[in-house]
Formats: C-alpha cells, sequence, structure tokens
C-alpha cells in the first residue's frame, strides 16, 4: 500500500506540473476568467489532498472516510464547469484554445480529488486492514 501511495502521490504532483505547463504557456496573453466555480474545483481538489494527507500522517481511517463525500462534490462542481465552458466555446470560438486550457484545468483538478481518494483508500488499509472504495 505505502508503494501505490507514493505511485498517487507522484501522479498528483504530474496532474499538478501540467496545470503549470498550461498557465505558464499561457503568461502574456490576455488572461480568461477561469470562473467562480472552476476557483472552487481547485480549493476542493486541494482540500481533498490536504484532508488526505494529514489522514495518512496520522493514520485516522475515519478522517480518510471523509474523503468519499467530498469526492462526490467535486465531481459534482467538474460537470458544472464542463457543462459551462462548452457553452464558452460555443459562445466564443476565437479563444477556443484558450477556453480549452480551462477545461484541462479542471480535468487535472479532478484526477488530483481522485487520488487522493486513493490515497485515503490506502491509508484506511494501512490503519484498519479493510478494503474499501470510496470513490466507486
Amino acid at each position: 500500500s505505502s508503494i501505490m501511495i507514493g505511485s498517487d502521490l507522484e501522479r498528483i504532483a504530474d496532474h499538478a506540473k501540467s496545470i503549470a505547463r498550461l498557465v505558464i504557456g499561457r503568461l502574456g496573453e490576455p488572461p480568461l476568467t477561469p470562473g467562480g466555480d472552476l476557483i472552487e474545483l481547485g480549493t476542493a481538489a486541494q482540500r481533498m489532498l490536504d484532508r488526505a494527507l494529514e489522514s495518512l500522517a496520522g493514520l485516522d481511517p475515519i478522517a480518510a472516510r471523509e474523503l468519499g463525500p467530498a469526492d462526490d462534490e467535486v465531481d459534482a462542481l467538474y460537470a458544472r464547469v464542463k457543462k459551462r465552458i462548452a457553452s464558452q466555446l460555443v459562445a466564443s470560438p476565437a479563444n477556443a484554445a484558450r477556453i480549452a486550457d480551462l477545461l484541462f484545468v479542471a480535468h487535472n483538478l479532478e484526477r488530483i480529488a481522485d487520488r487522493s481518494t486513493n490515497v485515503a483508500e490506502r491509508t484506511i488499509y494501512i490503519a484498519s486492514g479493510e478494503l474499501v472504495e470510496l470513490n466507486p
């Protein structure tokens, strides 16, 4: 389980790097407004990662289980962001590449949340020996 947690953390870092590359690649261009829902998605994903790491550090299976409902919230936010970005693409085709980058950012944030859930599942296993799936 520890090796799998290491792998999940590495993938989380890869997703963060992908977001950074998208942002750096657009420096110097007029910024697009990301929308409050995308910012909320980023905050929720960061909060999930923090909680997963805290539950791992404390080997706290109760705290780790809280990531299941949090992941459902992130999935709902991601669906809302995708819908809004699709509308933006239709409304502003001249900015399609930049708008699509927002979709890639949202996708990476959702994957960070999913990987955080994996860390929580493995924390539960390490702490209690119970196999659970928080993100069915």
